[in-house]
């Protein structure tokens, strides 16, 4: 018989097999064996075993060698802790992020760096009429704009991009205007900015939020309309978004200096603050869906 079903949907029936057979170990009270993970999932034991494989390979499933059984692989657990430390971030930055709103009047965001992508984790909108607005969960690539300028310059540059690029015309823009680009720049100033360079009428300004080990994988993120939100303003924002930021990483552990605050903030300059990714790691409607 003449299979009529497309790449597309066999690959995705597949995805879907997986995700039964990962929550069908999750709810096993002992270890199953394959007939019972077959007899579970509604398939038959050849396929789930090609499954079972493919999981095993990406950490996602173990089989104990001398019962082969099957239980949830170490890998599991890390996406686990991922998504407690996303909720972690969340509950300490709404306050501040709702203070910084009040204190902006634009729009506020959590970006979380996800590889070469980064997704909006929440979001505290401008009181404004015409503001900004990102759906939370919506997922952008880590190449323009101001959140991925301040991803890449504190943590690690997006696969196959130089550290030095030509300077763009977001690039001279926001130089002329007085304000940090490159990013070198980013890294002494603290924070980045966005002159429209996604969407014509919507700017942006955006910090690193470190972790308790130095790490950057989350920025905070203000923006509004161009014609409201334009350099003048964004300089004045930039002390109080690199506070706010500076507040939330202090809540998770982080205890070395911030570029570019350290005398306002009332903290020390350390010669151990953050200035490469190396380092780092170590020690609407002006409405707009696009990342700035």
């Amino acid at each position: 018989m003449r299979n009529n079903r497309s790449p597309d949907r066999n690959s995705v029936q597949a995805v879907e097999r997986a995700a039964d057979l990962l929550f069908a170990l999750a709810a096993a009270p002992a270890a199953p064996a394959l007939r019972e993970l077959a007899h579970a999932v509604g398939c038959s034991t050849s396929t789930v075993l090609r499954l079972l494989t493919a999981l095993e390979k990406k950490g996602l499933v173990e089989r104990e060698p001398l019962t082969r059984r099957y239980s949830l692989g170490p890998r599991v657990h890390a996406l686990a802790s991922a998504r407690s430390r996303g909720a972690d971030l969340y509950a300490r930055a709404l306050p501040h992020m709702r203070a910084l709103r009040d204190q902006s009047g634009e729009s506020v965001v959590l970006q979380v760096r996800a590889g070469d992508q980064h997704i909006c984790l929440a979001q505290v909108e401008s009181r404004h009429e015409i503001r900004r607005h990102v759906a939370v969960g919506q997922v952008f690539p880590l190449t323009r704009g101001a959140t991925a300028q301040v991803l890449r310059a504190f943590g690690e540059p997006a696969r196959g991009e130089p550290e030095d690029t030509p300077p763009s015309l977001a690039d001279r823009r926001a130089r002329a205007a007085g304000l940090p680009r490159g990013l070198a720049a980013v890294r002494a100033a603290g924070y980045a900015v966005s002159l429209e360079e996604r969407e014509p009428g919507v700017s942006a300004i955006a910090a690193p939020i470190f972790d308790a080990h130095g790490a950057v994988w989350a920025a905070l993120v203000v923006s509004g309309p161009a014609q409201r939100f334009g350099p003048t303003r964004m300089r004045a924002v930039a002390t109080p978004l690199r506070t706010a930021a500076l507040a939330i990483s202090r809540e998770q552990g982080y205890r070395g200096a911030y570029p570019g605050l350290a005398e306002e903030a009332g903290q020390p300059r350390l010669a151990s603050a953050p200035t490469a990714p190396g380092e780092v790691r170590r020690g609407s409607r002006a409405t707009r869906s696009a990342p700035q």
